[in-house]
């Protein structure tokens, strides 16, 4: 096979060469040409993921193992996503993360995968009725977390960016406050505190901890910012080196009768990466 070289980036087939031959040059040099630089940008996308942060929805849930409820997401047309559904139910706990407190190790934040754009999240129940909903724009190759909370069956939702890295050498720990009745808090970690804030609906942002070693065992407290010796929640497990972790201080942190609501506060862990 003989080639003479007209440019540095073209060559010409001798006419010589048989037409077979002469065909699988020409798919080959289209096939070449069709990969180019642009191949190699990342498609256009964002990561949504949620956290069911009502201990009634989740209860409610775990007795309908056959009424799951659905999480929509319409789109600024107000169409429903290709992946227009996350469920908080039995069977989808570990891919939409619902705070149950029964598993003994952490769970792993896992992401949706859409389109970046302006959303509506519409929240449902299990028998379908809508709880709440909240608009959202989410820019490419970011991550975003959206919590769902109840205030004795008055819903909110509240939202975290969630693209800081992990880093070897460090824990990083985010606290997010999501209970309503709590009041201004502080949290304690192997009892120094580290972070105060004095309403519901917040986070910290995530702070750094620097291990002796590759892990180290932590115990969150959260208590009263007017009076630390009064303690909501508390959690105690091995945090490890190059994670970060998200603490949700959830739940009620005190009784109400008249709306059948005992003091359930607690304290859920999330993985992030």
């Amino acid at each position: 096979m003989r080639f003479r070289f007209i440019h540095v980036s073209r060559m010409e087939v001798d006419k010589n060469l048989s037409p077979i031959f002469y065909l699988l040059f020409v798919l080959g040099a289209i096939i070449i040409g069709g990969c180019s630089k642009a191949d190699l940008i990342p498609k256009p996308e964002a990561k949504l993921s949620f956290f069911n942060g009502s201990f009634r929805l989740i209860e409610e849930v775990k007795s309908s193992y056959n009424k799951p409820a659905f999480i929509h997401l319409l789109d600024e047309y107000g169409e429903r996503t290709k992946n227009n559904e996350a469920r908080f139910d039995q069977i989808a706990w570990d891919v939409f993360p619902s705070g149950r407190l029964t598993i003994k190790d952490p769970l792993w934040q896992t992401f949706m995968r859409i389109d970046p754009g302006d959303y509506k999240v519409l929240f449902h129940d299990t028998d379908s009725i809508p709880l709440v909903s909240t608009d959202i724009r989410l820019n490419d190759q970011q991550r975003y977390m959206i919590y769902l909370v109840d205030s004795l069956r008055h819903w909110r939702t509240y939202v975290t960016d969630d693209n800081i890295l992990p880093e070897n050498g460090i824990i990083r720990l985010r606290m997010v406050h999501l209970s309503p009745d709590a009041g201004p808090i502080c949290i304690q970690i192997n009892k120094e505190t580290v972070w105060c804030t004095q309403h519901y609906l917040d986070d910290s942002g995530f702070l750094t901890i620097v291990p002796k070693a590759d892990s180290q065992r932590m115990l969150i407290e959260v208590l009263a910012a007017d009076d630390l010796n009064k303690r909501y929640a508390r959690y105690t497990s091995e945090f490890y080196s190059g994670h970060n972790y998200t603490a949700v201080f959830m739940g009620h942190s005190n009784q109400h009768p008249a709306h059948d609501q005992q003091a359930d506060a607690q304290i859920s862990i999330i993985r992030n990466n």
